[in-house]
């Protein structure tokens, strides 16, 4: 059963319906979020897998949103996720052939609503914002978010590097060897993730078993992928790979504080490129942030990666924080 959202009268979308999705809208939804992302960042991020876990973890009856024409196809898709109180994450977007006709701005209207009200839960000292990504490829997506109070906070790079030939075997620091995921590493490597991305910008720890949801707990999880270099009884970094259906993915790389600038990020990179190819594939790609701390960017160009696709991160204040 289907739940309308009782606060769109059909009136405020002549020819379009709002309501709460259930689990069997996951292939519409999912094929909406694939053309809008073609068309507006040039590549497909969110496979249906993630979508799955995306709406596993949220609260579908309050945060989620889905419009349908006339026909019943899906138009508009609206979400929201409180990472922590106060940080709040959406995904605004509309179908490409149903833009113009305001779909955008009501649901924008319905997420904000709703944000302000998981705001009560924040610290009142504590500033509530809202952030959302917008594709280079749509400059009228990025006005709009403009046009609603959204400033631009970050860039975003997707980098690759062809794997048509044998990459450079990785040279490993002294004390440093290479082992893959087995179920007794699953914690230890949890922490040793939330170690290495205190430093990334925005970062907010994830709960353990979101975390599981996210990386370990799905259909297209091979551990013998997950290459961790270990220095004694310790992690001291780790490269997290998986395969999705347009290539081989370094979905994290990092290095925990003490291990770093010494080498172990380019060879697990080279490690990475070694293990995807060994599995058939003939690309790899990453996502980076392109004002990275930690001169991450500066790593990957070294050992052969380029910047072939980019977004922004949007935000907007809900809330100021008061004054202590």
């Amino acid at each position: 059963m289907t739940r309308d959202v009782a606060e769109t009268p059909p009136s405020a979308l002549p020819g379009y319906r709002v309501r709460r999705p259930t689990m069997d809208d996951l292939g519409p939804a999912a094929a909406l979020i694939h053309d809008v992302e073609l068309r507006d960042w040039g590549f497909t991020e969110q496979t249906e897998d993630d979508l799955a876990v995306s709406w596993r973890l949220a609260d579908l009856e309050r945060n989620v949103w889905l419009v349908f024409d006339e026909q019943g196809s899906a138009a508009g898709y609206g979400f929201l996720r409180a990472r922590a109180p106060g940080k709040l994450r959406s995904f605004v977007t509309v179908s490409p052939a149903h833009r113009g006709r305001g779909l955008g701005r009501h649901l924008v209207g319905l997420v904000e609503e709703r944000a302000r009200e998981l705001s009560e839960d924040a610290p009142i000292e504590a500033p509530v914002v809202v952030s959302q990504e917008a594709g280079l490829r749509d400059p009228s997506g990025r006005l709009f978010l403009e046009a609603h109070g959204y400033v631009h906070a970050r860039r975003f790079w997707k980098m690759e590097i062809e794997l048509d030939r044998d990459p450079p075997a990785p040279q490993w620091p002294d004390g440093i060897r290479l082992e893959t995921l087995t179920p007794d590493r699953e914690q230890a490597v949890f922490e040793a993730v939330e170690e290495a991305f205190r430093d990334h910008w925005d970062h907010v720890p994830y709960p353990y078993d979101e975390w599981r949801a996210w990386s370990i707990e799905r259909k297209d999880h091979d551990p013998s992928l997950w290459l961790l270099a270990f220095a004694g009884d310790e992690i001291a970094g780790v490269s997290l790979c998986g395969i999705r259906e347009d290539g081989g993915w370094i979905n994290v790389l990092g290095v925990r504080r003490p291990w770093r600038r010494g080498g172990l990020g380019l060879a697990l990179l080279h490690a990475s490129f070694v293990a995807l190819r060994g599995k058939g594939q003939t690309r790899a790609a990453l996502f980076v942030d392109a004002e990275s701390p930690t001169g991450a960017t500066r790593l990957y160009e070294r050992a052969g990666m380029a910047v072939t696709q980019e977004s922004d991160a949007y935000e907007k204040i809900l809330r100021e924080g008061a004054a202590p």
